[in-house]
């Protein structure tokens, strides 16, 4: 049967991320995606000029109506959210809308290189953590691992301090917590603790950085754990995609504000 899932995030009108990465990623996967939008923004943050269209009063009218519709949703997965308000009224619609069996996937986005995203104050991070104790995968890349345990930034933690975050990570979090953009096992990629062995999920660093590249790794992840993957499997498979779509952008030599190329590589992705 297919699955279903409910992405809370905003839809940057220019620039692959964040809803714009999600719904190509997981239908690729076959993977019905019922979309509640938190903010429209006529290009993502990163780009100078863009406007944006706040929809925090939407957002529970839409749930309810999603309820009143009786879908029933495989898993949550949120992204990024407007205000600390959006986090209180996520949590709501988790509670109206999360059946039994329900996954809940947060990507608690906030910051990267040690700072905050622009717009997020610094009580932002502590109305997140309410939202990851509820998450049964919360998938933050390295500065939002150190702002959700007040650890003090690592530019490029050792599998030591890896591994103490993710620690840290998990007196917070619900679920399991994995950390992507990480250095280990050979590779760049992502970790997480199983078994109590830390596991790397890694491929060849690729040159660059550019934004979208969490949300597309998030939502690769996603796709395939509703798909029904184990983790170690679904984290390689976000993990390659987000590879192959930078070398793919770096050898077309696109403008790195608009994103990476992953349109091409989603044929591949499906199959594994």
């Amino acid at each position: 049967m297919q699955k279903r899932v409910l992405a809370i995030h905003d839809i940057s009108c220019v620039g692959r991320c964040s809803m714009t990465v999600a719904l190509p990623v997981l239908s690729a996967c076959d993977v019905e995606t019922v979309l509640l939008p938190t903010a429209l923004l006529s290009a993502h943050t990163g780009i100078d000029g863009f406007s944006v269209l706040d929809l925090s009063a939407q957002m529970l009218i839409f749930a309810k109506h999603f309820k009143a519709l009786k879908l029933g949703f495989d898993g949550i997965y949120t992204g990024y959210l407007a205000n600390a308000a959006q986090i209180d009224a996520v949590l709501e619609i988790i509670d109206m809308l999360a059946g039994a069996g329900t996954k809940i996937f947060v990507d608690p986005v906030m910051g990267d290189g040690g700072k905050l995203y622009r717009g997020f104050g610094q009580t932002f991070p502590s109305a997140m953590r309410k939202l990851v104790q509820r998450a049964d995968y919360t998938l933050p890349n390295v500065t939002e691992a150190c702002l959700l345990t007040n650890s003090g930034f690592i530019n490029e933690p050792d599998c030591e301090q890896i591994r103490d975050l993710l620690e840290k990570l998990s007196e917070e979090c619900g679920g399991v917590p994995i950390i992507s953009g990480v250095s280990g096992g050979g590779g760049f990629g992502a970790a997480f603790i199983s078994e109590n062995k830390l596991t790397f999920a890694v491929t060849k660093r690729e040159p660059g950085d550019f934004p979208g590249t969490g949300d597309l790794f998030a939502s690769g992840f996603v796709a395939k754990k509703l798909s029904g993957q184990d983790t170690e499997s679904a984290l390689a498979a976000a993990v390659n995609l987000v590879a192959a779509s930078v070398r793919r952008t770096n050898e077309a030599g696109t403008d790195k504000k608009f994103g990476v190329l992953y349109e091409g590589g989603l044929i591949n992705f499906a199959s594994l």
